[in-house]
């Protein structure tokens, strides 16, 4: 008698199962990350524009304001932005938020995202 080979109903099922679970968590998940990603282009096309440290605090959100309609940010307002000087005088812009994303039922995702200007090459002074 020959051996079978295969998946069964079961092993058929789960693996189905597993990949619908990725799935429903990429596409529940992916918006999140790329507006994160947007906050952070905004950011950093700020601070490479190189006049952020003469700019003053309503001008920087002035500046994030164009840039959250162009990018379509929805999850962080001028407001929220946190600006202060690192030790050698220069500007940092800050941006600090969570998105709750609801899963299933009563499950969710809590997502905490950070991006500044000091994390970005292009907010480093050459030495």
């Amino acid at each position: 008698m020959r051996k079978q080979k295969g998946f069964t109903f079961w092993s058929l099922t789960f693996t189905v199962g597993m990949i619908a679970i990725v799935a429903l968590l990429t596409m529940k998940l992916f918006p999140a990350y790329a507006e994160f990603f947007a906050v952070k282009k905004a950011i950093n096309r700020m601070a490479s524009a190189g006049n952020l440290s003469s700019m003053e605090k309503n001008e920087i959100q002035r500046a994030f304001d164009r840039s959250q309609g162009i990018d379509d940010i929805h999850s962080v307002q001028p407001k929220d932005l946190q600006i202060t000087r690192n030790s050698s005088g220069e500007t940092v812009v800050t941006a600090d938020y969570e998105v709750v994303i609801p899963l299933v039922a009563n499950v969710s995702a809590l997502l905490k995202f950070h991006a500044s200007t000091e994390d970005s090459p292009a907010g480093k002074s050459l030495p």
